[in-house]
């Protein structure tokens, strides 16, 4: 009889968990995450995994705008971790178990990690969250070029002297067309 009401115990917990969103994967340039129920006091034993992802060669910057967890010296009771990565053996950024807003979390990849972990005892308002994407200067570049090759026909980047091309190794810079700032010459074809 106990394991019966231990199973449905766990079965109606389950149940509240996917109700209320517990975890999930996101995916775009921007969003938000808060644990379950939030601003109302989260529940006891739960554990939530979320997972963000966004564009390639970017990175994700976490803003906390709330946090409030059952106070901890050590973390051993409510605890909400940040991780540089998709699984928990992805480094950790980040573990608080307090009250106060943290300072803005980055990971070095596209995809940051969250997990939250409560215990049976008490509970606070729990957390909210904002994330951005963070482009690299080399994705910006990448981009700008892209951009002007696929408007202009036979756009190629400039080579060869007198400013006229270059292989550039820089993580940012000024890309100009040759004898800027007057009008380029016609025909020219610079790579």
């Amino acid at each position: 009889m106990i394991d019966l009401v231990y199973c449905l115990f766990r079965l109606f917990s389950a149940f509240q968990l996917w109700i209320q969103n517990c975890g999930g994967a996101f995916s775009g340039p921007e969003g938000g995450v808060t644990s379950p129920g939030y601003p109302n006091p989260y529940q006891h034993t739960i554990q939530c995994v979320w997972v963000i992802t966004v564009a390639r060669g970017s990175s994700v910057q976490l803003s906390f705008t709330d946090l409030d967890l059952e106070a901890s010296s050590s973390c051993s009771h409510d605890y909400l971790t940040i991780r540089d990565g998709s699984d928990q053996r992805a480094p950790t950024l980040g573990t608080f178990c307090n009250t106060g807003v943290p300072a803005d979390i980055r990971s070095s990849s596209n995809v940051i990690g969250l997990e939250f972990h409560t215990d049976e005892l008490n509970s606070g308002r729990g957390f909210k969250a904002n994330w951005t994407t963070v482009f690299s200067d080399d994705f910006n570049i990448i981009i700008i070029v892209s951009f002007f090759y696929c408007l202009i026909p036979n756009f190629v980047l400039p080579t060869g002297p007198e400013g006229c091309g270059g292989v550039y190794n820089n993580n940012s810079g000024i890309i100009t067309s040759p004898v800027d700032p007057t009008e380029y010459p016609h025909g020219v074809n610079s790579e």
